[in-house]
This record gives structure tokens, sequence and C-alpha cells, in this order.
């Protein structure tokens, strides 16, 4: 909120600050909601559900992807389908 204001008086780019406030306004709720759910599961241990919470600030869509008893990643799962000779002809994200 400091920032914004130094910015508000200081920044000649109006293009600039407009597109700082535009990340700012998305990235604010996003800190928010990991700081809550990181409070949730620490300080009170809570159990989060997986659907409450957020894996990347940056990639938002990030799922947990499980295979077997392998390790645990953080990504996007990808299904290809692809005919006898090994050529993808459809995928699914």
């Amino acid at each position: 909120e400091r920032a914004e204001q130094i910015l508000k008086i200081s920044c000649s780019n109006i293009v600039a600050y407009d597109s700082w406030i535009t990340q700012k306004n998305h990235f604010i709720p996003l800190i928010l909601k990991v700081i809550n759910q990181t409070e949730r599961r620490v300080l009170n241990k809570e159990t989060v559900p997986a659907t409450e919470k957020i894996f990347s600030l940056f990639e938002e869509h990030t799922d947990i992807i499980i295979k077997g008893s392998r390790d645990i990643k953080y990504g996007h799962k990808l299904n290809l389908s692809s005919g006898k000779s090994g050529l993808i002809l459809d995928m699914g994200v």
C-alpha cells in the first residue's frame, strides 16, 4: 500500500503505473490466501483441503500430480493419444 502511494505521486509513466496496479491487485489476494492457508496448517494444525490450497503464485492452475508411490510433483498432467506410428494424435491438459 505504501509503494502504491509513492508510485502514485512520483510515477510519470501512467501505463507502467496502471500495469503495476493491475499486477498488485491480482497478487495481493493470492498472497493473503497463502498466508491464511499457512496459518491454518502450521499454527492451527488444521488440515487444509487441496481444493483450497494455492501451490504457485505465478501459475495458479498448478495441480498436485501423484503417480503411484513416486514423489509428488506439481504441474500439469498431460494425456496423450498416439497412433501405431507413435505420432501424437490428440492431447488433453
